[in-house]
C-alpha cells in the first residue's frame, strides 16, 4: 500500500473522531472515523454471513494447490 498525501483545504474545520487502528510508527498510523465505526461492524456481519453460507462451497484438494496460490486452512 502507497502511502498518499491528502489536500488539507478539503478537510472540515471542525473536529472529528476518530479511533486509531494501527500504529506502525509515531508519524505513520492509521485511522477510523467514529461515524463510519457502525457501518464497518454491519459491513462485517453481512460478509461473514453471506461466506459462512457459500463455505460448503470454497475448498480446494490438496492435488489443486499450486506454487504461490493463496488459500486458508481452517482447523476443526
Amino acid at each position: 500500500m502507497e502511502i498518499q498525501h491528502i489536500n488539507t483545504e478539503l478537510l472540515t474545520r471542525g473536529r472529528l473522531e476518530t479511533t486509531i487502528i494501527r500504529v506502525e510508527s509515531p508519524l505513520l498510523f492509521w485511522v477510523q472515523l467514529k461515524n463510519g465505526e457502525q457501518d464497518l461492524k454491519e459491513l462485517e456481519e453481512e460478509l461473514n454471513f453471506r461466506m459462512s453460507r457459500r463455505a460448503t462451497y470454497l475448498y480446494i484438494w490438496p492435488d489443486q494447490m499450486r506454487v504461490d496460490m493463496d488459500v486458508a486452512v481452517k482447523d476443526r
